[in-house]
């Protein structure tokens, strides 16, 4: 009976640690490694536009996942879903998401990605169609122009 017991509770042990999720936001890694680094990245992660996640270079080099201040690169599904999700959001910068999956090493196996409403207080502010200048808005990424986006 306890030999049964303790592979019940093994099966469940294994199949919940198979499977996690994260929420947070998604970028292109072009841009991730310029910020991984940056005390101010969530500024950053919270105003990358769809235009420039989208840019050629961009989808081919795949998406991360910025979550509770981690960085987690995402598999071939998660990065086909990540363009999916940029295309169909309602947004035009800073994509929200929930993705369930494996995490293995720091590489997420997608399961599932969910854009999902931002917690209040972290859409980017505006004034009138201006968005207040970010920390970000200076740095030499936007000097190159192949990382100019549109």
């Amino acid at each position: 009976m306890l030999i049964g017991s303790a592979s019940i509770l093994a099966s469940a042990v294994a199949a919940w640690a198979g499977s996690s999720s994260w929420t947070g936001y998604l970028i292109d890694r072009p841009c991730a490694r310029s910020y991984r680094d940056d005390p101010g990245a969530l500024d950053y992660v919270r105003h990358h536009t769809r235009n420039c996640a989208l840019m050629a270079p961009c989808r081919t080099a795949g998406y991360v996942l910025f979550a509770g201040g981690a960085w987690y690169d995402l598999d071939r599904k998660g990065n086909e879903l990540s363009v999916q999700t940029i295309k169909a959001s309602s947004r035009s910068r800073g994509f929200f998401v929930t993705v369930s999956g494996e995490l293995v090493g720091k590489t997420i196996r997608v399961k599932e990605m969910k854009e999902v409403a931002e917690p209040s207080g972290q859409r980017p502010q505006s004034r009138g169609h201006l968005l207040l200048e970010p920390s970000w808005s200076k740095s030499a990424i936007w000097a190159d122009p192949k990382w100019q986006c549109g």
